[in-house]
């Protein structure tokens, strides 16, 4: 019976991966669902658990959180990478791959290149070698991470490495047949070694050809990110350009309040305007631990009073009110220096993972386009 299951189960894993190699999504998210069933009954007996289970686990989870992605269910595509996080299979090379090809059609690009970079020790570690089955798996992943990031010049280093790559794929190959050869001739085996010669030539051909054809599609890769990058930069500048003018336009308001006599102004207005002028110190807001408990204490009133203030001066809530000003302070820092995103985050008082949603949902782009927006 444990055996029926486990062979049950690498037919479905092999279907969904078809599926969704030949885009059919529709159909491998059927398998999806067959898979975890068949997990979930697995789970209430651990003991017919196989030992090619957390692999399948893996691979369930790798298929799940793409299809979710696909579909736009982006908050439960990224609960379903968190899970496959967990796996104790993630730190090996087929997981981190994996991990590159949900970040990449995620578009969280840095974090592709992150997973990116460690593949390669993990590969080296087991002692394998480049074919064209790793430049497919592998450093075609990696490249497509430093597109989706925006970084030309790494892409091309990675197509520079792939041409690399296949010329010690040929070299592995000469070995290979040269060990061949020898056992032929010790053996007198003249007419296998013919039919050897003539396969080391076919292989040689299709090799060339497989690299023509990369190069080929490198190239063209390398022009359609241009034109994306133009027509997003382009894009970019026209948001930069509103925010610019939404924040001005906040500063006006901030600053005829100010200027207003404190006997025109409401109970609310008034503790507004004391808030932001203690909202000046950066000191204030880039601390984690500020709160509309802390803010309240310092300003002397009770966190009702604050979130009514914010409600009528700004129609915000009072965690929207602290982190636009976060956000803010982080946007000057990626617009004037050179720091780190996640420096930057940690700066602002804010974990890199809620940094990048906030700032995404915030400037409509991700803190690394908009630094090479504000740059120029």
């Amino acid at each position: 019976m444990k055996e029926l299951k486990t062979y049950r189960l690498k037919i479905a894993v092999d279907a969904m991966i078809g599926y969704c190699n030949m885009f059919q999504y529709e159909r491998g998210r059927v398998w999806v669902e067959y898979i975890e069933k068949i997990l979930n009954d697995l789970a209430k007996h651990p003991e017919e658990m196989d030992v090619n289970h957390p692999y399948i686990q893996l691979q369930l989870l790798a298929i799940k959180s793409f299809l979710l992605e696909i579909e736009g269910r982006h908050d439960e595509a990224a609960k379903a990478y968190e899970e496959y996080q967990k796996n104790h299979l993630y730190n090996t090379a087929i997981g981190r791959a994996n991990s590159v090809t949900y970040l990449n059609i995620a578009h969280r690009f840095d974090e592709a290149v992150a997973n990116s970079e460690e593949i390669e020790p993990l590969l080296h570690k087991r002692g394998m070698r480049y074919d064209i089955e790793n430049l497919q798996g592998f450093v075609k992943l990696r490249f497509d991470a430093f597109l989706g990031a925006g970084e030309r010049d790494s892409a091309l280093a990675v197509a520079t490495r792939i041409i690399t790559a296949l010329d010690s794929a040929k070299l592995w190959e000469r070995r290979d047949k040269t060990m061949e050869l020898a056992v032929i001739y010790q053996t007198h085996e003249r007419d296998l070694q013919l039919k050897d010669m003539q396969f080391s030539v076919s292989l040689h051909r299709i090799i060339s050809v497989a690299a023509f054809i990369i190069i080929l599609l490198i190239a063209y890769l390398l022009w359609r990110s241009y034109k994306y990058n133009k027509v997003l930069t382009e894009k970019n500048r026209r948001l930069l350009a509103e925010i610019e003018q939404r924040e001005q336009e906040q500063q006006q308001a901030i600053e005829q309040l100010e200027a207003t006599p404190e006997t025109e102004l409401t109970n609310g207005q008034q503790l507004y305007r004391r808030l932001c002028e203690l909202m000046k110190q950066p000191d204030i807001f880039t601390d984690p631990d500020t709160n509309p408990d802390s803010l309240a204490r310092m300003l002397g009133t009770n966190r009702t009073y604050i979130y009514d203030a914010i409600r009528e001066c700004a129609d915000q809530t009072p965690a929207d009110f602290i982190n636009s000003y976060r956000l803010r302070h982080a946007a000057h820092l990626l617009s004037t220096t050179n720091d780190s995103v996640g420096l930057i985050a940690e700066l602002c008082g804010l974990s890199r993972r809620t940094f990048y949603r906030l700032f995404s949902e915030t400037y409509a782009m991700s803190p690394s386009d908009y630094r090479h927006v504000a740059k120029k």
